[in-house]
């Protein structure tokens, strides 16, 4: 994302429980809005494969609510 960086002022996530990194979710503001990263080929939260439903679906509420 570093050759981006002066297009784009970054606003990445870094989503934690109890104070440890579980996932993180790569985004920028454009035009005074949070969205994803322009430029990415992917766009939304970034989490191992221990990641159980019910506490993405609260990340989602999380990342909503912010």
């Amino acid at each position: 994302m570093e050759y981006h960086s002066d297009r784009f002022v970054d606003l990445s996530l870094h989503l934690l429980e109890n104070g440890n990194l579980i996932s993180v979710m790569p985004a920028n503001v454009l035009d005074e809005s949070f969205t994803v990263t322009a430029g990415l080929t992917f766009g939304g939260i970034v989490s191992d494969p221990k990641m159980k439903i019910g506490l993405m679906l609260d990340l989602f509420d999380s990342v909503t609510t912010y």
